[in-house]
Parts: structure tokens; C-alpha cells; sequence
């Protein structure tokens, strides 16, 4: 075994022995009561300024998977997808996963953290498979199990449970100033620098917050917001969070969700897309998970209108990344209705792009979009 190798497992033994009260206390606990939140985590090693994170947004149709890639491990954000008649995002995300690992045989089918944001089955709806064909380590979820995805987040927690392996839920009530940064949120740490991973959001239901009832009865609002940092490298989701909670996640957090990379919020809508949101990430590069508009079919990116005009209007003055090579898309100005428009400014989408992959180095070098 090579020093590199050694330094990764010694590393990941050392994040394992943070996990025995939480897996030791686990087996009793029903989904009625969250588990004990693991330990904070101590800092590992720095970032080597060649050391990468890989962005691979997976084109699931209208929803959403990301993977995200480090040396040592890798994270995934989101099962869910399009499915209909023309679609098979479940088939497409098996074997997006499969040729990852085909290409990296050391991570051995591993996925160290699997993170469902919010109960939409356009969010879940492939989380059993993923968990039954690949071998994974944590879960992080906002707890919730109701609405359309509900079914496939209980089946996914009562997994981990079995499974003995770390599971957690995030309440926004719960998340210190600095976010949820623990053994199950941050399962990886690599010899070439170890990543920050960090949650910021969750479940709102029984927060102190002068919420609405409406805003109380949208499941998007309890997204789980994750944050990813290698070195002076960092990427942002934020699920299908709204304005209401835009305003509450900006007005906390203001400063820590400054990224890179952000990718835009339910799917490009006009909801979730916000200058003070902008202003508060200052991102470059814009990422976006939806459907293809050709697919005029019920749950589709031309039934929603996405993405949205309001917008693509919103980001473009926005990102401060290099100009993409010039693309002739439809974006949305309502439910199935469409204009042309050019986009130039660096947002990259399923919906035009397939899949997309962006790498990110250390050194805070340029955003790279890449494919293999």
C-alpha cells in the first residue's frame, strides 16, 4: 500500500470511530425520533493546490442527481427524475453511476454520503436503487417523509438503519452559525486536502419562524442546502428552496454561502431565484437540472416552463465566470409556453447540455467545464 493510499484509510478510520455512538444507539430508534447528531469533525489535511472537486450534473430529465468528486470519495445529492414513456431517469442515473465507476475502480462502488434534499419524487425517486446497487456509507436527509417522494425517503432512512450505518436528519432550527458539519454531513477526507462539506438547511416545520401557512405547507422550503469547499474551490446546492426560505437562509448565513458554482434552485423556476440570494453567493458558473422542453409530456420541463425567463434575467448579469460557447435555447415565461433566447453567460443545463461536469481546483483556478 502505497503512502497516499495509507493516509486514506488511516483518514477514513479515524472519521469511522466518530460514527460508534451514533450506530450504537441507533438500532432502537424509529423514524419518529432523529438520531443523535455525531461529534463536529476535527480539520484534516490541507488542500494541495492541484487537488480537484468534480461537479457531475446528471441529466435525470426534470429533477435532479448530482455527484460530487473527490480524490478518495465521492458524494451524491439527489436520486430523482423524469419518467415517463421517453424517459427513463432512473435507467440513465444506473448507468451514468456505473461508467464512473468503471473509470475509477479505487473508490470500489462506494458512495460516501447519499443526501436526499427534500421529499419530491423528482428528488428520490431512484434512492432505493442507488442504495441496493452500490455500497453506501451515509445518509443525510431533512427528515420528512410525506408528499410525492415520501415513500422513497422512509425506505431510504429505515435502509441506513438496518444497514448500521450513519444517518442523519437536518432541522434549520437545529443548524449552528457555521452549519452541520459532522461524520455523517462530512464523511471524506482525502491526502490531497480534505473537503469541507457542511449543511446549512432543513425541515422548517416546527421552527420558530413567522411563516406563513402556505409557506408551512411547501415541502421545497425544507430542502436541505448543501455547501462543498476544496481549498479556495466551492459549490453550492440549494434543492427547491423558495423565497420564503431564501430570505431566512440568506438573512442566517448571508456570508457562508458564498460558491464558486451554484446549482439554481427547483430547476430554474422563477421561485427560487433571488438577487439577495445572488448577491449573498456571488457565484461564477450557474448550473441547472431540468428536463429537455422537446419531452411535452406532464411532469416535463415544457410542462413547468423551465427554466424560467425571470430567471436566466436574474443570472446572467450575475455570474462573473468566462462566457460559454453561444447556445440557442426555450426558456420559460409560464406553464408550457416558451421564447428563444441566446443564452452566452456561463449557465450550463441538462435540459440543453445532457450531462454536465465542471472541475474545480484548489488553487481557485477558473471553473473548467469538462466531459469524459
Amino acid at each position: 500500500m502505497d503512502r497516499r493510499h495509507l493516509g486514506d484509510t488511516v483518514l477514513a478510520h479515524m472519521r469511522a470511530m466518530f460514527l460508534v455512538l451514533l450506530v450504537a444507539c441507533k438500532g432502537a430508534l424509529g423514524l419518529g425520533a432523529a438520531p443523535p447528531a455525531p461529534p463536529a469533525m476535527p480539520a484534516g489535511p490541507a488542500a494541495a493546490p492541484t487537488a480537484e472537486m468534480r461537479i457531475h450534473l446528471i441529466d435525470v430529465g426534470q429533477g435532479a442527481s448530482t455527484l460530487i468528486e473527490f480524490s478518495c470519495g465521492v458524494v451524491l445529492v439527489d436520486t430523482g427524475g423524469e419518467s415517463s414513456h421517453s424517459f427513463d431517469s432512473e435507467a440513465h442515473l444506473l448507468r451514468f453511476l456505473d461508467r464512473f465507476f468503471k473509470v475509477h475502480p479505487r473508490l470500489d462502488k462506494t458512495i460516501a454520503l447519499l443526501v436526499l434534499t427534500h421529499p419530491h419524487i423528482d428528488h428520490t425517486r431512484s434512492a432505493m436503487a442507488v442504495f441496493e446497487h452500490y455500497k453506501v456509507l451515509n445518509v443525510v436527509t431533512d427528515g420528512v417523509t410525506t408528499s410525492s417522494g415520501g415513500d422513497q425517503a422512509s425506505d431510504l432512512i429505515r435502509a441506513a438503519d438496518r444497514a448500521h450505518i450513519g444517518e442523519e436528519r437536518i432541522a434549520s432550527r437545529a443548524v449552528p452559525p457555521g452549519g452541520v458539519h459532522d461524520a455523517v454531513v462530512d464523511p471524506i477526507s482525502c491526502a490531497d486536502g480534505d473537503p469541507d462539506i457542511r449543511a446549512f438547511w432543513g425541515s422548517v416545520a416546527s421552527d420558530d419562524v413567522d411563516w406563513s401557512h402556505e409557506a408551512l405547507d411547501n415541502m421545497n422550503n425544507d430542502s436541505v442546502v448543501m455547501r462543498f469547499r476544496l481549498g479556495r474551490a466551492s459549490f453550492l446546492i440549494t434543492g427547491d428552496l423558495e423565497r420564503d426560505g431564501i430570505a431566512e437562509l440568506v438573512k442566517k448565513f448571508g456570508p457562508e454561502l458564498k460558491s464558486d458554482v451554484w446549482q439554481v434552485g427547483h430547476h430554474g423556476s422563477w421561485n427560487a431565484t433571488t438577487k439577495p440570494l445572488l448577491d449573498a453567493i456571488q457565484p461564477k458558473l450557474a448550473l441547472i437540472s431540468m428536463g429537455r422542453v422537446e419531452r411535452e409530456d406532464t411532469w416535463s420541463a415544457w410542462a413547468y416552463g423551465h427554466p424560467r425567463a425571470e430567471s436566466i434575467e436574474l443570472l446572467e448579469p450575475a455570474l462573473t465566470g468566462p462566457p460559454r460557447d453561444p447556445i440557442h435555447v426555450s426558456i420559460g415565461t409560464g406553464a408550457r409556453s416558451f421564447i428563444s433566447h441566446d443564452i452566452t453567460a456561463p449557465i450550463y443545463a441538462t435540459g440543453w447540455d445532457g450531462d454536465v461536469n465542471v472541475t474545480l481546483r484548489a488553487d481557485g483556478s477558473e471553473a473548467v467545464r469538462f466531459r469524459r
